[in-house]
């Protein structure tokens, strides 16, 4: 199973607040039947920049621990991106991209407005 939503990165935003955290919700995650998860910390332009390439290095190390500590799980990352009137722009200049291997974006919209563009 693939979870395609998640703060499991520890001290990224509002998400884990340590290594020891993320690694007990990891454990949960597989018995529960998950192989995959995709790393989705906030890109919220101005409030949390979670710009891809860093959340790519994040997810690295957090997989070279989990291979250490034996957890049979993989972390791939993604972010979950706010739409806004710079998605566009931010996209164009790489700061959000799609869902690791895939075509897919995983984004929050807005409660009381769309944007623009």
């Amino acid at each position: 199973m693939i979870d395609i939503h998640s703060h499991i990165l520890p001290n990224v935003d509002d998400g884990s607040k340590s290594f020891e955290i993320t690694f007990n919700m990891l454990e949960i995650a597989k018995k529960d039947g998950i192989d995959i998860i995709y790393a989705t910390p906030h890109y919220i332009t101005g409030f949390y920049e979670n710009i891809f390439e860093e959340v790519s290095e994040k997810v690295d190390e957090l997989n070279s621990l989990l291979c250490e500590k034996g957890i049979d799980i993989k972390i791939l990352p993604g972010q979950e991106i706010f739409i806004d009137n710079y998605t566009l722009k931010d996209f164009e200049e790489g700061k959000i991209r799609p869902l690791s291997g895939t075509s897919y974006m995983l984004v929050e919209l807005p409660m009381d407005n769309l944007p623009e563009n």
